[in-house]
């Protein structure tokens, strides 16, 4: 299995779209992720199919991350051909718009999509006027000095999904850490 880790999702709509605050999901993700945050996934430390634990990223956050949901052959919301592993966090203590708490996903990517969802990323990033750059051992999207997502591997995407402007500029210079715990 290849691995891939965005902050919250390379092909899954990493860019906010213009009138979005930064770090938002393009239409359908947040609803998706927001809507499992509280569904009864598997609560402890991620397991096996997720590359970062909730301590992990506790570490790099200083956020209380919760692992809420496995997602196994979910398709990715922008790339239809594709399915991942998804997994699902929470920080409750990151309230955001509306008192949902802060998401962040990774998606475990399988070889044989690894070059399609890392297309998507880099130009989900470009469109959404952001630049790839290199960190955490991997590439981050820096929207105007802010990074929510990135791809590490053959192919992790880590995304953090429904944050707010000032959550995502807080968040930014903890990012890089979060990548690397998914490498």
């Amino acid at each position: 299995m290849v691995l891939s880790v965005a902050a919250l999702v390379a092909g899954c709509g990493t860019g906010a779209s213009p009138g979005q605050p930064a770090g938002a999901a393009s239409p359908g993700l947040e609803g998706t992720l927001a809507g499992s945050a509280g569904s009864g996934g598997s609560a402890g430390s991620a397991g096996g199919d997720c590359p970062l634990t909730e301590a992990e990223l506790s570490s790099a956050t200083s956020l209380a991350w919760k692992h809420r949901e496995t997602r196994k052959d979910h398709q990715l919301e922008t790339v239809d051909s594709v399915k991942v592993t998804a997994c699902i966090f929470t920080a409750a203590e990151a309230a955001q718009v509306g008192g949902d708490p802060l998401v962040l996903r990774v998606d475990v990517v399988g070889p044989k999509d690894a070059d399609v969802v890392r297309k998507n990323f880099a130009d989900n990033c470009t469109e959404f006027g952001g630049t790839q750059r290199a960190g955490g051992g991997g590439t981050m999207c820096d929207r105007s000095g802010t990074v929510v997502d990135g791809t590490i591997g053959n192919l992790v995407v880590v995304e953090i999904v429904n944050a707010d402007t000032e959550t995502a500029a807080k968040l930014t210079p903890s990012f890089e850490k979060v990548l690397a715990g998914a490498g």
